[in-house]
Order: C-alpha cells, then sequence, then structure tokens
C-alpha cells in the first residue's frame, strides 16, 4: 500500500505545484494578461473532465502500472508545458496534464479503496487529503524559488521531471499490477 501513498504525495509536491507561478506565465512568459491567466487555469478542468468522461466510460482494473504509468505521464505533459514555445501549445500540455493528473488520482484512490482494510480506511484517506491539499503548497516555494534563478518554464519543467525521476523507483519496485505488495517488505 506504500507504493500509491507515496507516489499520490509525489504528484502533489511535485506535479501541482505550478498553479501557483501560473500569473508569472500569463504575464511575463506568454504575455496573455488577465483573460490569458483564466484561460489558462481552465484548461486543467478540460483535462479533468475528459479523463473523468473516459475512466467512467471503461470499466477497467486499476492496476499499479496504469497508476505510476500515468502519472509518469503527468510529469511530462508538466515538462512540455514549461516548455512550450507558444501560449496554443502551453493550454493544449494544460488540458494533457489536467486529464493525466486526474487520472493518476482516481486509480490511486481506486487502489486504495480496494486495498486498505476497512478499520484502517479513515487513516489513509486522512493521509491522501492531507498530502493532496498540503503537498502542492510545499512544492511552490522550490519552484517560486526557482522562478528568479531560472525562469518560470526551467523551473515547471525541471519540476515535472523531478515528478518523473521519483516515480521511477516505485515503478520498479513494483511487480505488475500489483504495486501495494512491490515496496512492502517483511
Amino acid at each position: 500500500m506504500r507504493t500509491p501513498l507515496l507516489a499520490i504525495a509525489l504528484l502533489s509536491l511535485f506535479g501541482r505545484a505550478h498553479v501557483s507561478i501560473m500569473p508569472v506565465f500569463a504575464r511575463d512568459v506568454f504575455a496573455v494578461g488577465p483573460q490569458g491567466l483564466g484561460v489558462m487555469l481552465t484548461m486543467p478542468a478540460l483535462g479533468t473532465l475528459a479523463a473523468g468522461g473516459l475512466m467512467g466510460a471503461f470499466a477497467s482494473v486499476a492496476t499499479g502500472r496504469r497508476f505510476l504509468a500515468t502519472s509518469v505521464a503527468s510529469g511530462l505533459a508538466l515538462a512540455a508545458f514549461g516548455l512550450s514555445p507558444n501560449f496554443l501549445m502551453a493550454l493544449i500540455c494544460l488540458v494533457v496534464s489536467g486529464g493525466l493528473s486526474t487520472a493518476c488520482t482516481t486509480l490511486a484512490n481506486t487502489l486504495i479503496q480496494e486495498r486498505v482494510k476497512d478499520r484502517f480506511r479513515g487513516r489513509v484517506m486522512s493521509y491522501v487529503m492531507a498530502t493532496g491539499w498540503g503537498g502542492w503548497r510545499l512544492g511552490a516555494l522550490p519552484v517560486a524559488m526557482g522562478v528568479p534563478l531560472v525562469g518560470a518554464p526551467i523551473a515547471v519543467a525541471l519540476d515535472g521531471l523531478l515528478l518523473v525521476v521519483s516515480l521511477l523507483p516505485l515503478g520498479l519496485a513494483s511487480p505488475a499490477g500489483t504495486p501495494s505488495k512491490g515496496i512492502r517488505r517483511g
């Protein structure tokens, strides 16, 4: 059970911190003003709606490999957003990132609900909520501190790549389809 719990914390820490510096992208990177900021903040929600619809339409089993694959892909989409050469490409990356983020969160919650014993479910879901709400706020600090050093695009791209690099060992440690047993010892 540790793999999805750790991965969901990493996703929150590295995969969502970019939201805190979206005004920098709107003002300094793409020069699209407040209207463009509103559009940028809306794009992940479109991806979320699309992913929710697709996941609801296909009744597939939530496997650990799919969860980790969508998490890694989410990090790559975030890095692509950071390196987007124009506003349209950035919007597309934000839609993809939002959809993948929703997919991996949904898969993680499904894995957790399926595998956690009833007597532990409240405590485990408390951890999930705490990392979900607090993780991206903690991750915002290094991203924001990186902006003056390397610029917003590189800071966000590095954040996405950190997500990928931090998740790869979890995927390698997990046998296909059973991430919760992959790193549990003893």
